[in-house]
């Protein structure tokens, strides 16, 4: 069975999608994208990575013809030869661009366009970035106050799990009022002394995405001028 052209044209696809895969304007968008989308936009690049790569290898092939000038060379046979090295050193060709325009890309202005697309993923950078903390409520009323632990990486499919190092914990009661029951301050304060094994970051909380109910930036100065003597805070 004759193979054709599709090895080749297999080539550039992987050219395409290198580049696409390491490009700051583009990576973020290939965990998140239908896969026609995906394929389109590869052969697409490896189309642009396939040309760079022709034209580079033309000017080393002029190079080398111009330096043993007293040596025959058949027109087809070259041809040939340069597709060849074209689209096996096109997928390297397409990294190392990738890695070239990434010194001029605005990496963190396309990081953020990424993050809009998923408003959560938004709001926990949002929070690590400005040193807010988060109000999560789950499913099952309780409410976690704490610091997002980790950024986001829109790059990679989207998440299961999300963790904070919590502050407070507490639960909604059956009018969807908010009752802190513990405090994390005090705890915390002891890994300088009783607890001088563990760190902040052994008591980070893992929790399922599809579980949230709400998650919202929380000020502690904002949350205590609302607060009232028997009255806590109510749901939005």
């Amino acid at each position: 069975m004759e193979l054709g052209y599709s090895p080749l044209f297999l080539l550039g696809l992987v050219a395409g999608f290198n580049f696409i895969k390491e490009w700051e304007v583009t990576r973020y968008q290939l965990a998140r994208e239908d896969g026609h989308k995906l394929y389109f936009r590869a052969a697409f690049w490896g189309l642009v990575v396939s040309a760079m790569s022709a034209s580079l290898v033309l000017a080393f092939a002029y190079l080398y013809v111009s330096i043993n000038h007293d040596q025959f060379f058949h027109p087809v046979i070259i041809m040939t030869e340069l597709v060849l090295v074209t689209l096996v050193v096109s997928p390297i060709t397409a990294y190392a661009f990738a890695k070239l325009l990434n010194i001029f890309a605005n990496k963190l202005e396309h990081y953020y366009d990424a993050l809009k697309e998923n408003e959560f993923e938004y709001m926990l950078v949002t929070a690590m970035t400005t040193e807010f903390m988060v109000m999560i409520t789950m499913d099952d009323n309780k409410v976690y106050v704490g610091w997002v632990y980790q950024v986001s990486d829109p790059a990679k499919a989207e998440r299961k799990y999300f963790s904070i190092i919590p502050v407070m914990t507490g639960f909604r009661d059956e009018h969807r009022k908010v009752e802190f029951t513990t405090y994390y301050n005090e705890l915390y304060q002891l890994t300088n002394d009783a607890l001088a094994h563990l760190n902040i970051d052994h008591f980070a909380v893992v929790l399922p995405v599809q579980r949230l109910v709400s998650c919202r930036l929380f000020d502690a100065d904002a949350y205590s001028r609302f607060e009232r003597p028997g009255i806590s805070e109510s749901s939005p």
